[in-house]
């Protein structure tokens, strides 16, 4: 029966191992340190830009924008590289269908973060998106 068991037991343990969810990664001590100062005293306004990975789809022109105007969209990159697209903005655009183009395009989209003594930071990213120039 104990052989039973730890059978059982070691095959839940493997699956776990295997599967593609994976928990958070621990913080070496330093960078905790550091993460923990940067929430602490840097104000979002004041966050390091973060640099974008790779050539990815970016939100379709609002319809609504006229000549010569632009949309602003800003939002927060984790220290893994993946937005936080719960904190996306949009400014100059109240188009619905470019809002959800925002949000698709910050969750798709891989970053580099900002880094500060070889730790990755939480930092921030925009995008201005301008008009199509008119055609005569």
């Amino acid at each position: 029966m104990n052989k039973q068991v730890l059978i059982a037991v070691s095959a839940l343990a493997i699956a776990a191992c295997a599967s593609g969810t994976r928990g958070a990664m621990p913080v070496p001590e330093p960078c905790a340190a550091l993460a923990d100062s940067v929430s602490k005293y840097v104000s979002v306004d004041a966050l390091p830009l973060a640099h974008i990975v790779g050539n990815p789809n970016l939100p379709r022109t609002p319809a609504m924008l006229g000549p010569g105007d632009s949309a602003y969209v800003e939002f927060l990159v984790r220290p893994n590289g993946l937005a936080d697209t719960s904190t996306v903005l949009v400014s100059g655009a109240s188009d619905p269908e470019f809002v959800r183009s925002a949000v698709a395009f910050a969750a798709e989209s891989r970053f580099v973060p900002a880094q500060a003594q070889g730790c990755p930071l939480m930092s921030k990213y925009n995008l201005v998106v301008k008009s199509r120039a008119a055609t005569r």
